[in-house]
């Protein structure tokens, strides 16, 4: 009678360890799997203990990870995927105090939209809209730059959120603004005109994160250097020229660079009380 019952403790001990061992095997696999980016796993559930419990609180992990890349996925569409990212990663949704970077403001708009809206149908006017804003965000992005905001046929971006060195943000701003206008005139209108824009750049002080309504709000930047920028955009039909930058980002360009823009002078921006120094190109 022992031995039968000392042979069948061993079979029932040896067939728990071995179903043991294959559900941390599968649970290992599982989370091998996520960490190497695949959610499309889970993890069996093929008992009635505290096992299948813990199989089961993996797969919920599994399912929020799931549910917070489809929402990042989305999400990165309406805004560039590293302000989704910092939105994500916010413990609050609510509009918070925000905080303060140094950074380089760059501010693109369309010449000639209005004019061109009037006499192109939308169908014929948004797909150009598209293709010009796909190069715009493409050639942004590759320089580290962020866009904020799309403000009508206008590209809001910022450089420098995550990186205070201010000579770096400036360098790779000016460098986005020269590969625009190049980029720019390889595109047309559906009538054949050609398509121009108009940048202007400028560096200091903002305040990034979330701010409006609790139920409306979008993670931005403000300060006056946003205000200066959209105001010495204003100036570049003025001028004729494609580019304007600042006094203080001129300060900062290496000499090579610097001999590429022409000296402006002092101009009074729209709603500004001081003068601001100006130089061109383009």
């Amino acid at each position: 009678v022992m031995l039968v019952v000392i042979t069948l403790g061993f079979r029932v001990f040896y067939s728990f360890s071995r179903n043991l061992k294959k559900l941390f095997g599968f649970q290992i696999q599982t989370m091998n799997a996520i960490e190497q980016g695949d959610l499309g796993v889970s993890v069996p559930t093929l008992t009635r203990d505290e096992l299948r419990l813990i199989a089961q609180g993996t797969n919920r992990m599994i399912s929020g990870l799931r549910e917070r890349e489809r929402i990042k996925e989305h999400f990165g569409k309406a805004v560039s995927p590293q302000i989704a990212e910092r939105l994500l990663a916010e413990r609050s949704s609510e509009p918070g105090t925000g905080q303060y970077n140094h950074v380089a403001i760059l501010f693109c708009d369309l010449r000639g939209f209005t004019s061109q809206s009037e006499m192109l149908p939308a169908s014929e006017l948004v797909p150009v809209l598209n293709q010009y804003f796909t190069r715009m965000v493409e050639i942004i992005e590759q320089h580290g730059g962020i866009v904020d905001k799309f403000i009508g046929d206008a590209v809001l971006a910022v450089f420098g959120l995550d990186n205070d060195d201010q000579d770096v943000n400036v360098g790779e701003a000016v460098s986005t603004a020269f590969e625009m206008v190049q980029a720019t005139q390889q595109l047309h209108w559906p009538n054949g005109a050609e398509i121009y824009n108009g940048i202007a750049i400028h560096k200091g002080r903002v305040i990034s994160g979330i701010l409006g309504a609790p139920g409306r709000h979008e993670f931005t930047v403000i300060g006056d250097v946003v205000n200066t920028t959209s105001r010495m955009e204003e100036m570049c039909s003025q001028l004729g020229r494609s580019i304007l930058i600042s006094g203080e980002v001129y300060q900062v360009l290496p000499a090579a660079t610097r001999s590429l823009f022409i000296e402006e002078g002092e101009h009074r921006l729209r709603g500004k009380k001081q003068a601001i120094e100006l130089y061109g190109y383009g």
